[in-house]
């Protein structure tokens, strides 16, 4: 749960893509896919946890959950963007919508702002 306390306290903001909610939910779907196989290819195999229980759910239960959970964490997911977008302009917190399919670092930022700074002079005269 820390990881939460840093991404509030010591991200920077503007840092991620109106697409990173979505793609956090891969892992926890190829995990639900990882104990579906688990259970065909095992004898006797024990559920981590009681959504994901085909046997006591059946297959339409645990999707019901699965999809309850996904809706959960999706929207968790932009509450956290909706916050990485919040910055403060002239002293007042405003949210900062542009070019939200890119993230904006500082190094991009920086490298912008150089404008081809580093170029080597190739006219040996």
């Amino acid at each position: 749960m820390l990881f939460i306390l840093d991404f509030f306290l010591f991200d920077e903001h503007k840092s991620l893509s109106v697409f990173v909610p979505l793609y956090s939910l891969i892992i926890p779907l190829v995990y639900v896919v990882y104990i579906f196989i688990l259970d065909a290819a095992i004898d006797g195999f024990e559920y981590p946890y009681f959504f994901l229980d085909v046997n006591d759910l059946g297959y339409g239960g645990v999707m019901v959950w699965v999809l309850i959970l996904l809706v959960v964490f999706t929207v968790l997911g932009y509450i956290m963007w909706f916050y990485n977008r919040l910055v403060k302009v002239d002293g007042k917190w405003k949210f900062d919508l542009k070019n939200i399919t890119k993230p904006q670092s500082a190094a991009v930022q920086e490298c912008a702002v150089q404008d081809g700074g580093d170029e080597q002079d190739t006219d040996n005269n």
